[in-house]
């Protein structure tokens, strides 16, 4: 317990503990105090609360561009009478949207890797021949993958996307150590991802290939989370390897028809967890506070609902019938309310079949996706398979790919990495708000694509540049 409270008060520190003089000045006991051992390093990343997030807890993962996303909309009335001014302004995507002092989005990222970079920085300094050397660059491993995550989640909201060259400057703050005195700044958004893909590539060989526990990182999540990040990057070459390599260990795919479609979550039991789920992950959640992803308001967008085929299974899967129209979400792998936004085969099996799509492979394409298409289909159905025309035409084929990339991985947390991802290779895709009489519209490689850093982390580090509007 010592531990983990001076653990959360040096991360009080982390982006605002320059004026906390007095806690600076305190020396408490580091006999006490400090992790010195691999059992303490693996208890810090075994605290799910921190590195993963809790299921209807707190969660890890950003939710901000999962509300500016396109899947979903909110009613005049729930948007008025339901959302606070914040959670309004981010739902419209307001050029002055600004968490201020709300920092869940920002902080929990940072927390992460603060424990991350506290275990790295406690395993450098351990003696040699004091340990088991494979169980240290298993801990390490782990340690690089974590920050990795937080770090890419959170150049998902507050960075711009990679490759667009005007907006380069503007990537995350990359804490390397634990040291809560050091200035921090910027990077720039290309270091921002060689940081990523270098510590993911680090890790990757001392990780285990499975994890009996799906909140460790393991070789083949390792390599799942790298085809994700290079996809981001649109380095189909890179991704298409790294999601061969996550496949290669693990390849499982549930059939959902051994799932109820009617029950009020279908995820029950552990049939999900045991096949696809590789990496657990959640979203941040505000207590008390409606967020517009809650399942209880937002309403499935109506072109996309009807996207999917009656011999999908996914159509009762994912969504229940709202009153007193339209359709809510009710199909996360956690069985409850809260979102899943891990890593699991699904999603590989969908970055692996964009990338052969997208460097021509057709064919391999073609039954790549039939596979992932074929556990989600009636059991008497054809209709999974890719049709002639499409398999036939590399555009056709590889537009066929990103809309069942939507359809299978809605309020998964990756729908607004793909809308810029998309813009950036000239889709242009223009979405909308409507309110009312109001329209809000968001353009393709708009500067709202990156959200403003919270005021009060721009306020205790005033030469930190803000995003620009």
């Amino acid at each position: 317990m010592k531990n983990l409270i001076l653990i959360f008060l040096l991360f009080m520190g982390l982006f605002y503990g320059c004026s906390k003089t007095e806690f600076l000045d305190a020396k408490p006991d580091q006999s006490l105090v400090v992790p010195s051992s691999l059992e303490d390093f693996q208890a810090i990343l075994d605290n799910d609360f921190d590195m993963n997030g809790v299921p209807n807890g707190l969660g890890l993962v950003p939710e901000l561009g999962e509300i500016g996303s396109d899947d979903y909309y909110l009613t005049t009335d729930l948007y008025q009478n339901r959302l606070t001014s914040l959670y309004r302004d981010f739902y419209t995507w307001s050029k002055d949207a600004n968490s201020g002092d709300n920092l869940n989005d920002w902080d929990r990222g940072y927390n992460c890797v603060f424990m991350a970079n506290i275990v790295l920085d406690g395993l450098s300094q351990m003696k040699a021949g004091n340990y088991d050397l494979a169980r240290w660059k298993e801990i390490r491993a782990a340690a690089l993958f974590y920050r990795a995550h937080a770090f890419f989640q959170l150049a998902q909201v507050f960075a711009y996307p990679f490759g667009l060259a005007d907006m380069e400057p503007y990537g995350i703050p990359l804490r390397l150590n634990a040291d809560v005195s050091e200035k921090i700044k910027r990077s720039t958004v290309p270091e921002t991802y060689a940081q990523i893909t270098k510590d993911l590539e680090d890790a990757v060989e001392a990780l285990p290939p499975t994890s009996s526990y799906k909140e460790r990182p393991s070789k083949t999540a390792c390599y799942a989370l790298l085809a994700r990040v290079y996809l981001s990057m649109r380095d189909y070459d890179k991704a298409l390897a790294a999601a061969d390599a996550s496949l290669n260990i693990v390849d499982g795919l549930l059939d959902y028809n051994k799932l109820s479609a009617s029950a009020n979550y279908p995820f029950q039991g552990s049939a999900i967890m045991d096949t696809e789920v590789l990496f657990k992950s959640t979203f941040v959640t505000r207590s008390g506070i409606t967020s517009p992803l809650s399942i209880f308001i937002a309403k499935i967008d109506s072109n996309l609902y009807q996207s999917y085929v009656k011999e999908d299974l996914r159509k009762g899967v994912f969504f229940r019938t709202a009153t007193p129209s339209g359709f809510r979400y009710k199909g996360s792998f956690y069985a409850s309310t809260a979102f899943f936004v891990g890593l699991a085969t699904d999603e590989v099996y969908l970055i692996k079949a964009e990338c052969q799509a997208k460097l021509g492979r057709t064919q391999d394409a073609v039954e790549t996706i039939e596979k992932l298409r074929k556990n989600r289909f009636a059991a008497n159905s054809d209709l999974y398979k890719v049709p002639a025309s499409i398999a036939l035409d590399q555009q056709s084929l590889l537009k066929f790919v990103r809309d069942e990339r939507r359809r299978e991985l809605i309020f998964r947390g990756l729908r607004w990495t793909d809308l810029r991802r998309y813009n950036m290779e000239g889709e242009s895709l223009t979405i909308h708000r409507v309110l009312g009489d109001e329209r809000y519209t968001l353009n393709p490689n708009d500067k709202r694509y990156a959200f403003l850093i919270p005021s009060l982390i721009i306020g205790y580090n005033p030469d930190m540049a803000q995003n620009p509007r």
